[in-house]
């Protein structure tokens, strides 16, 4: 019991120091995308926001999800920023509670005899990480959060015990939430319909159902994604023609790699591959080690889907960033993602280590997940360094944009992109005293 109380304030622990710190640091201004909100709050206002604009392709994504949020959040609270990142936080808070509950389900079925405490400490420390902080303080990446939920929402459901048609309807929801908030979660439409397809525990026709539907439905909203983006106006997204280039697929396994062990090592450059390598090496040993144990696929199927996310949602991205360089897939806003797959791995390891009998495998796989946990802390203590100090300075430009109206548009075109009409934006928000003007 005692211990149980330990590990639950350890939880709790985490939690608060994320919430603090989000509420200490969020962005007080509009910060680049998010001058892109106005456009929306002034059709709002004239009556002229319409659903097929909220669902306007905006840098490769869908943020419908969070645009359904922003824009009442916005008129009810004279567009509070800190709102906005506390109502990123209850996203993420829901994300971080079902991947307690996929993390329980996994060791009660892989590790029955070892306590869970260990578990929940390591899916709080990862899901609620502030290397995340370019997504947490910023408020415009609540579309990050709301997609992340909806993920692990699907996947929660089709790893429950049952496969239900209420599970199913979840998952449904989960996906199309996750979509509609950001294109990433497009990686959990073939993952959720391989999760379907191995519940050996349901019936054939149960089975097949579900994928028929799964797949129609999802794939009408795929199709429908594809076709918008076509007509993009702030640019971004998959270009098809970069397919049919010779370097390409050497540059998407290099992004990948890059974006999977910067989730781990961003702060270390020359580590980031090294890691991400070790760190699928170390996946697939645990794996393996967990099977010929005996732990059943329907188990497994928890941390090697979040895994297969993680991966898939790294892919992804890297198809739409083939005008970059691949070191663009160290991007700090892509941590959210890549912890997914680390998860998977985190609780792979654990659950090896309560079946690893050999002192010599059981020391190396502690070594190892022992330094991955220092190189992760590393990261996020660079990460809320480096992202209190950009708050300071957004700060100063509010506090310029408040009191002196020539430096004020200055420092608001600082933290703006060319194309925004942030003028206009600033008078729509000094007329209605919104945002810094509150």
């Amino acid at each position: 019991m005692k211990a149980m109380r330990r590990d639950v304030v350890g939880v709790g622990l985490i939690a608060a120091v994320t919430c603090a710190y989000v509420v200490i640091f969020h962005y007080r201004a509009p910060y680049f995308d998010e001058w892109d909100l106005v456009a929306l709050f002034r059709a709002a206002d004239a009556g002229e926001l319409t659903l097929a604009r909220l669902f306007e392709v905006h840098g490769g994504h869908w943020h419908a999800g969070a645009y359904a949020l922003l824009v009442p959040l916005a008129h009810l609270t004279r567009w509070s920023h800190v709102a906005e990142s506390v109502v990123s936080l209850a996203f993420a808070a829901g994300a971080c509670a079902l991947a307690l509950r996929l993390a329980f389900n996994f060791a009660h079925a892989a590790a029955p005899n070892t306590r869970f405490g260990p578990y929940a400490l390591t899916t709080a420390f990862l899901v609620l990480s502030l290397d995340q902080a370019s997504n947490l303080l910023w408020g415009f990446q609540l579309s990050v959060f709301i997609g992340q939920f909806g993920v692990y929402l699907a996947l929660a459901a089709l790893t429950e015990r049952r496969l239900g048609l209420a599970h199913f309807v979840v998952a449904l929801l989960g996906v199309g939430l996750g979509v509609a908030s950001y294109a990433t979660a497009f990686a959990a439409v073939p993952l959720g319909l391989a999760l379907i397809l191995l519940r050996t525990d349901a019936s054939m026709l149960r089975r097949a159902v579900f994928a028929i539907v799964w797949t129609a439905l999802l794939g009408v909203v795929c199709a429908a994604f594809v076709v918008l983006q076509r007509g993009e106006p702030h640019g971004g997204g998959l270009d098809l023609a970069d397919l049919s280039h010779a370097d390409f697929l050497g540059f998407l396994v290099v992004f990948e790699l890059i974006y999977l062990g910067a989730g781990l090592t961003r702060f270390a450059s020359d580590l980031v591959v090294p890691v991400a390598l070790t760190g699928l090496g170390l996946a697939a040993v645990a794996a393996f080690m967990l099977a010929r144990r005996g732990v059943l696929l329907q188990a497994l199927a928890i941390p090697l889907g979040l895994c297969a996310y993680g991966i898939g949602a790294g892919l992804l991205m890297g198809l739409g960033r083939y005008d970059f360089t691949a070191d663009q897939g160290g991007n700090a806003r892509y941590i959210s993602f890549s912890t997914a797959y680390w998860l998977g791995a985190a609780l792979l390891v654990l659950a090896a280590l309560s079946h690893a009998e050999n002192k010599a495998v059981r020391r190396t796989l502690i070594a190892a997940f022992a330094l991955l946990a220092v190189l992760k802390t590393g990261n996020c203590i660079q990460s809320a360094v480096k992202h209190a100090r950009i708050s300071h300075d957004v700060a100063a430009a509010a506090e310029a944009m408040r009191t002196d109206p020539l430096a004020g548009a200055e420092a608001a075109r600082r933290l703006a992109m060319a194309r925004q009409d942030v003028d206009a934006h600033l008078a729509f928000m000094r007329e209605r005293r919104w945002s810094v003007f509150r």
